[in-house]
């Protein structure tokens, strides 16, 4: 409707709320409101119709006097009506016993089908309801399946995790063996609450799942171990996640299947990528793409273009950012035309890890771009992901009080999602914020926390970074032993390369060490203001 058209109210008649009328209706009148209150707050008089089988002049009547009682709200036009008060309907709703209710439901289901033969989009969901709550088990199985597609095609997991959660209720009550369809609602399921951050949750309906699954379903049973193996790299049991990804690999090369194998060697050079193996994560990646058709695939390659501009970003060689900057580009075109926001955000946030080096403004904006993206597609944690990692470009651009913002929102945001990465990222955060606020206590206190979550990950390239950092704190602080001490923790590891905002600080800290030969004064003095610690315009890294 257009916001300069007047809208009449709803025709409506007051009445005292301390003394509710509905002792004084006609037993019809009752019935009547009994159908409309399981209907909804509103309702079609089309549908009441077909519900109760009144005739069309007798339930307009009956209406009108509800009108006119101030129960019931007429909405322009006469074709729908609402209850003047919420707690009126519930009451009525309450008042039913659970068989009449049941009933209630189930014709209100009926109706529906006749009204709507071919049921559109917004219709599904109430057919599934009613249909669930009227305990008619195989209408709704069907009805919540389709309303939970429709959910997760429009981005909104949480229905559409809602939708399957009835339809598993259901499945059990049917007649007959149906642990392969369960099996598969599950692994939908479980994606479901992935994608809203709920990892734990997902797994252990996996575990179901394969207790479920007949053990001729070698494919199914597959893809459920790959889902479980994406939840450990999640976790960061990277250990974990390959031995899974093997248990899957071996089922799909059986069977040929060419989707599932591609998906595999994607997530192993996930886990490689995360764990500093930057030639096996781009040997991975590269193996998947030759897997997928770019014809039917164009998700799966995107998710590969962003997986593969990852391990360059990390690689040693002269020319690997702008080969990842090409990658993110190309996977950012591909998944904004595909609508597949989360991975839209994925790209963005990792573009701007890329390119924000040189150009922390610009990494800024892409990472504003990925939060919006994060925020369509209902993704928390890549919206937590977007936050921390502008932290260090706002460093570089002089914005403290948005930096510390920034890392307190996305604190917020990520602790309640238990991501261990994101995490130890913030922590090293808090050490780049007391550098800059000259607190270099606080700042040891947070770099050797940032380091304890990057140990407890067992993942190289984090432990290695957040010793250089050390190094690189206490060299500025005039501690050369100490320094030199975290230095060959941090080159201990034999990490392929550190971050690009990182190599021109480790490559000096080398020289000076060995200049200085280790003779420096040992213990705190005023901090050296060239201090790369404070954030030299690179994020903290790319959603892996």
């Amino acid at each position: 409707m257009h916001p300069l058209v007047a809208t009449p109210e709803p025709r409506s008649t007051p009445w005292d709320r301390t003394s509710l009328p509905l002792e004084r209706l006609s037993e019809e009148e009752r019935r009547v409101l009994a159908y409309a209150s399981a209907i909804g707050k509103e309702f079609d008089f089309a549908l009441l119709r077909s519900a109760t089988g009144l005739s069309e002049e007798p339930l307009a009547e009956l209406l009108e006097h509800l009108v006119h009682q101030g129960l019931l709200r007429e909405h322009p036009g006469g074709e729908r009506f609402s209850f003047v008060q919420e707690d009126v309907r519930m009451r009525l709703y309450r008042e039913m016993t659970e068989s009449r209710v049941r009933v209630l439901h189930r014709k209100i289901g009926d109706a529906y089908e006749q009204l709507y033969p071919d049921p559109p989009a917004e219709v599904l969901p109430e057919l599934g309801r009613h249909y669930f709550l009227g305990r008619v088990h195989d209408r709704s199985y069907r009805y919540n399946r389709r309303s939970a597609s429709l959910a997760r095609e429009a981005l909104a997991p949480e229905i559409a995790a809602h939708h399957l959660e009835r339809a598993r209720a259901d499945l059990k009550e049917l007649p007959g063996d149906h642990r392969e369809d369960e099996a598969g609602l599950l692994l939908e399921l479980g994606e479901l609450y992935s994608l809203l951050n709920e990892d734990l949750k997902a797994d252990r309906l996996y575990v179901e799942a394969l207790e479920l699954v007949p053990p001729q379903k070698t494919v199914l049973r597959a893809l459920i171990l790959l889902a479980r193996a994406d939840v450990a790299r999640n976790q960061a049991q990277g250990d974990r996640g390959r031995e899974l990804c093997a248990d899957s690999l071996r089922l799909l090369e059986k069977e040929g299947h060419r989707r599932g194998l591609a998906r595999v060697h994607r997530l192993l050079g996930r886990i490689a990528s995360l764990e500093g193996n930057t030639r096996s994560a781009i040997e991975e990646g590269e193996r998947s793409l030759e897997l997928l058709d770019p014809k039917d695939d164009a998700r799966e390659i995107a998710r590969c273009y962003v997986d593969l501009g990852n391990a360059f970003s990390a690689s040693a060689e002269p020319s690997s950012i702008s080969k990842a900057v090409e990658y993110y580009r190309n996977a950012l075109q591909m998944v904004e035309k595909l609508g597949d926001w989360h991975e839209a955000s994925r790209a963005c946030n990792n573009l701007a890890v890329a390119v924000g080096t040189n150009d922390p403004k610009e990494g800024v904006a892409w990472l504003e771009k990925g939060r919006t993206f994060a925020e369509r597609a209902h993704d928390r944690r890549m919206v937590g992901w977007t936050l921390f990692n502008a932290v260090e470009f706002r460093l570089t651009l002089g914005q403290l009080d948005e930096a510390e913002r920034d890392n307190r929102e996305a604190r917020r945001v990520l602790e309640r999602l238990q991501d261990p990465i994101a995490l130890q990222q913030i922590a090293m955060n808090d050490g780049l914020l007391a550098i800059r606020r000259g607190r270099f206590g606080e700042a040891e206190a947070a770099f050797q926390r940032s380091l304890r979550l990057a140990e407890d990950m067992g993942y190289p390239p984090q432990i290695s970074e957040m010793h250089l950092r050390l190094a690189l704190l206490y060299d500025a602080w005039g501690d050369p032993e100490r320094a030199a001490l975290e230095l060959q923790r941090a080159e201990g590891l034999n990490v392929d390369a550190y971050a690009v905002s990182l190599v021109k600080a480790h490559r000096e800290l080398r020289e000076k060490l060995h200049l200085d030969g280790g003779d420096g004064e040992s213990g705190p003095s005023e901090p050296d203001e060239r201090l790369p610690a404070t954030g030299d315009g690179g994020g903290a890294g790319p959603e892996h």
